[in-house]
């Protein structure tokens, strides 16, 4: 494969994704209320992700406690992979598989609304971090691709239509970035 037909395949490949999802806008406004009910409560958004989708999470909370496109108030938003000390600590004073269940125990509370960003919806370390997050009453979200087993802890489920990582890992942050729009528009009402 040439470079140029490797560059086709991948926009042609998110193409057809953002195509399928064009069809699920509903989902999206779903996901976008229930995130403004959280800020509105005053309650906070966790992202919790590993690699790029640790990258992600970190992208999305700064986008809340920053800005977006306009100047707003700052939504609190906290992104359970930022803290290397934490993280390191819990990982080396526990296991990796604890290191957001552990933050979540000390963290979230009742009405707090979590997000899981896994291309596989494999890990153990977020499986255990949504079990924990369900069991303080908190909400719970994952965004996933296709093929990803039934969680019972999870209370919204968004899987990208895809299998591939990269184009899943770019799918998330641009439904994300299409949520921050929807939540500046309504802070400034």
């Amino acid at each position: 494969m040439t470079n140029e037909e490797i560059i086709e395949k991948g926009f042609n490949s998110q193409i057809d994704i953002l195509e399928k999802l064009s069809l699920r806008k509903k989902e999206i406004l779903i996901i976008s209320d229930l995130v403004f009910q959280v800020i509105d409560s005053g309650k906070t958004i966790f992202f919790m992700g590993n690699g790029g989708s640790a990258a992600e999470s970190q992208h999305i909370s700064a986008e809340f406690v920053g800005r977006f496109l306009k100047d707003r108030k700052p939504v609190p938003a906290i992104s359970l992979n930022a803290d290397t000390s934490i993280i390191t600590a819990i990982s080396n004073d526990y296991r990796f598989e604890d290191v957001f269940e552990r933050q979540i125990q000390a963290l979230v509370s009742k009405g707090d609304l979590l997000v899981g960003l896994t291309t596989s919806g494999k890990s153990e370390n977020i499986e255990k971090g949504f079990k924990k997050a369900k069991s303080k009453g908190a909400r719970t979200m994952r965004f996933t691709g296709d093929n990803v087993p039934v969680n019972q802890y999870v209370d919204i489920d968004f899987k990208v239509p895809s299998d591939i990582t990269a184009r899943i890992q770019e799918t998330h942050l641009i439904v994300w970035h299409l949520i921050c729009e929807m939540i500046d528009k309504q802070l400034e009402s």
